[in-house]
């Protein structure tokens, strides 16, 4: 495992237990290093599921279909359903 996953986890981790103990003793001070490290940790974990499911780059063409328009169109292939 990836001791960047374990960080991860470990400070979740921490700020559950840091929000949670402060809240028992409503110790503010801690509900707030707690809640600030949950969403920390939502946010790098948003990031990372950003960038893993990225969708691929979209390569152009290497003959362009608007390229086309100055060349004369192609050989009819024959007869298409459909069409009388």
């Amino acid at each position: 495992m990836s001791l960047r996953i374990v960080g991860f986890v470990l400070a979740a981790m921490a700020g559950i237990a840091l929000f949670a103990v402060g809240g028992a003793y409503q110790m503010w001070p801690l509900q707030i290093a707690g809640l600030a490290l949950e969403i920390g940790c939502l946010y790098a974990g948003w990031r990372w599921f950003a960038r893993q499911h990225k969708p691929p780059e979209i390569k152009p063409a290497a003959n362009p279909a608007w390229s086309m328009r100055d060349q004369p169109p192609p050989a009819d292939p024959g007869p298409r359903a459909g069409k009388d």
